[in-house]
């Protein structure tokens, strides 16, 4: 959408009651110069992608924007898509639409297959009756090597793809030496500029009128640094400061079904949820219940541990709920600044979506880490971290031990709570250097441009191939 857009497109309408109407338009859905394939496959590239492209997480963007940015828009290719089971995130219209790649008919043995998930996901491994098979993967730790368990099974995934694509120069230093050099290639992931925009209007967000909103946008996954964000912002601030910590972990427990991701707050209804008392000082916005990560035993874990006194602490908000990727960007509208302490990531795609639109960020620097590579760091507000850590049982669920002896930096609490100080005390210099940034990535990061260099490859490796 571009920033002259009157926003007719999104529907974008609110009642006088706070009622949302219309948010999700089947045209708006469909307004990226939609091409649907033909079904005719003689003089076309084959193309399997496969991911995770129900589910809202990063990578199930990831597969998303390669599945309907190569296969709406790039006559040459058949596209059908391999997605792998997770619950269903997407809304009804962006649904009809994988599906329908889903059920593409292609010549499977004649295709070129991408998988786009992570390392650890042995699922996901490419089939290796293709004719040519690529992971498109990341890493978010240090060491990357193969002298620790699950390291086997990584191995001989390596030897089984053709190719490895990663988003950054990071990644390949992370998986150099440990696979052919020759099969390691540096592919960009976007930014969806379209939806990430400066003109993005806000959604008034209950109790944050008038409010400086730090916005966290995370799964509550230890790795993610929520406990060093919590206790920054405790000290940075005190009861009386016009401030509200927004914690939008929004990948809880994800329900079945056709979800539209719409709060009940958007009626100015606050549902009472039989885990409120739990949560002492915090505004439950919404909650589905128990997730993975047992949000409220956790945070209870994390004020006692840190000694986070929440009677002398501003609001905090949590927002536990899957987000449409199409009704984000006016989450991030009503945010002020956009904050991370994440032990580790490869991309960061929160920053650059904040970048995007003009919002300041504040996030731990990392040499080692991938995100530097796209963001301007020069117009961000870093922060050094306080020494490493090794992954211990906490940090290690859910990754299938994965994270098993590696090392994380562990974010400076004391230089975070500093910075959300700094942002706050000088948002209009803050603001002013963020659109800097902004400019950047809007003309360098875009998905559209960031999908040339990938189907350039595509192309050469089906000239040699054939």
């Amino acid at each position: 959408m571009s920033k002259n857009d009157d926003g007719n497109s999104r529907r974008q309408k609110f009642l006088a009651d706070g009622t949302l109407m219309d948010i999700v338009d089947p045209k708006a859905i469909l307004s990226r110069n939609i091409r649907l394939p033909s079904l005719s496959n003689s003089d076309k590239i084959n193309l399997i992608i496969k991911g995770y492209p129900f589910y809202n997480g990063g990578y199930g963007i990831h597969t998303r924007e390669l599945l309907f940015g190569i296969g709406d828009n790039y006559p040459n290719f058949n596209v059908k898509l391999d997605a792998l089971p997770t619950p269903v995130d997407v809304d009804v219209f962006t649904e009809r639409r994988l599906l329908f790649y889903q059920n593409n008919p292609i010549n499977i043995n004649q295709a070129i297959e991408i998988a786009a998930c992570c390392p650890a996901h042995a699922k996901a491994y490419p089939n290796n009756n293709r004719k040519f098979t690529i992971m498109h993967t990341m890493v978010e730790t240090l060491p990357m090597s193969l002298d620790r368990e699950p390291g086997s099974y990584i191995a001989k995934w390596l030897e089984l793809v053709d190719e490895i694509w990663v988003p950054s120069h990071y990644d390949r230093q992370r998986f150099d030496g440990i696979c052919a050099s020759s099969k390691l290639k540096v592919m960009n992931l976007g930014v969806r500029t379209d939806l990430f925009h400066p003109d993005v209007s806000p959604i008034e967000i209950l109790n944050t009128k008038d409010k400086f909103v730090f916005l966290v946008d995370s799964t509550w996954s230890p790795r993610k640094g929520i406990k060093y964000i919590l206790k920054a912002f405790s000290m940075a601030f005190k009861k009386s400061d016009p401030v509200v910590l927004l914690l939008m972990t929004k990948y809880g427990t994800r329900p079945y079904g056709y979800l539209y991701p719409v709060c009940s707050w958007l009626w100015g209804k606050l549902r009472k949820q039989k885990y409120l008392h739990k949560l002492p000082g915090v505004n439950l916005i919404e909650y589905y219940g128990d997730s993975y990560w047992n949000i409220p035993n956790s945070f209870k874990r994390i004020v006692e541990e840190e000694k986070i006194d929440l009677s002398q602490t501003p609001e905090i908000c949590l927002l536990d709920i899957p987000i449409h990727e199409k009704i984000l960007p006016h989450f991030y509208a009503s945010a002020y600044c956009l904050v991370g302490a994440s032990l580790g990531e490869s991309t960061w795609l929160p920053g650059i979506q904040a970048l995007s639109m003009d919002i300041p960020i504040i996030q731990m620097r990392q040499n080692w880490g991938g995100y530097g590579e796209y963001i301007d760091t020069m117009y961000s507000y870093l922060y050094d971290n306080d020494g490493m850590i090794d992954a211990d049982e906490e940090l290690t669920k859910g990754t299938s031990d994965y994270y098993a002896k590696q090392q994380f930096p562990k974010p400076d609490v004391m230089a975070l709570a500093r910075r959300m100080r700094l942002v706050f005390d000088n948002y209009a210099t803050a603001k002013q250097e963020t659109k800097l940034a902004g400019d950047i990535v809007r003309a360098n990061w875009d998905w559209d441009e960031k999908l040339k260099p990938v189907v350039k490859r595509l192309e050469d490796i089906h000239a040699t191939i054939s």
